[in-house]
């Protein structure tokens, strides 16, 4: 397993893990993947249209506008793209099999 540590907020981290054996990112906050339909409780289903998730990969509204360390949040990003990943696994949402590098990569080039 590899591990970049990524400081977003005072109180948002994220601990980027690859698993080198599956060749799978996980992430917990940086980014997401809701496809336009689940079928979840309603309340658990508010959060993602209203914070611009619903339908596609990347970052939440929210993401942008709390990033307070310019300089190491952009580090980070730039120290986990290079790893070796085919999948893309969030705690809120969907395996992401499809050529996640290049979709991450287009998802955070806002910090690149």
């Amino acid at each position: 397993m590899k591990q970049c540590y990524a400081r977003v907020t005072p109180v948002l981290e994220e601990v980027a893990v690859v698993h080198l054996g599956s060749g799978t990112l996980i992430l917990t906050e940086l980014a997401f993947h809701f496809p336009p339909h689940r079928t979840i409780h309603w309340r658990a289903w508010l959060f993602p249209p209203l914070n611009g998730a619903l339908g596609r990969f990347g970052p939440t509204r929210v993401l942008p506008l709390s990033i307070r360390d310019g300089q190491l949040f952009p580090a980070s990003i730039r120290r986990i793209l290079p790893w070796g990943f085919d999948f893309f696994v969030g705690s809120h949402d969907h395996v992401l099999t499809s050529a996640p590098k290049p979709v991450i990569r287009q998802a955070l080039t806002l910090w690149l």
